[in-house]
């Protein structure tokens, strides 16, 4: 049983990491995984994630706020579109960083 509790964490860990103070999508994949996506991870703060990687690029990311807050994403999403339910502002992008302000219920959709 443990087994199967690690190899699942194992996984979430390649595909979303969220425990430096920031999210970060796909932060450790094999080179051989250009497709991938998943749904609904829970990261720190409350935040339930989605995203799509299309060959080798983040093409869509979701970000539903639970409880409203100051989140920071490790992506540069000045190239992304975007669509907001609820109270959500980017507040800055630089460094490869985007600091998202988001109200409780509140959902980001970024499109490349």
């Amino acid at each position: 049983l443990e087994g199967n509790f690690a190899f699942a964490s194992g996984v979430q860990e390649m595909l979303m990491q969220s425990h430096a103070g920031f999210i970060e999508l796909f932060p450790a994949l094999p080179d051989g995984w250009k497709d991938v996506s998943f749904q609904t991870l829970r990261a720190e703060g409350a935040y339930l994630v989605s995203a799509v990687r299309q060959n080798g690029l983040t093409k869509t990311v979701t970000i539903t706020s639970e409880k409203g807050g100051i989140l920071k994403l490790k992506l540069d999403t000045r190239s992304f579109k975007q669509k907001v339910t609820g109270k959500a502002k980017i507040l800055r992008q630089e460094n490869g960083y985007t600091t998202i302000e988001m109200g409780a219920g509140a959902t980001i959709v970024l499109m490349n």
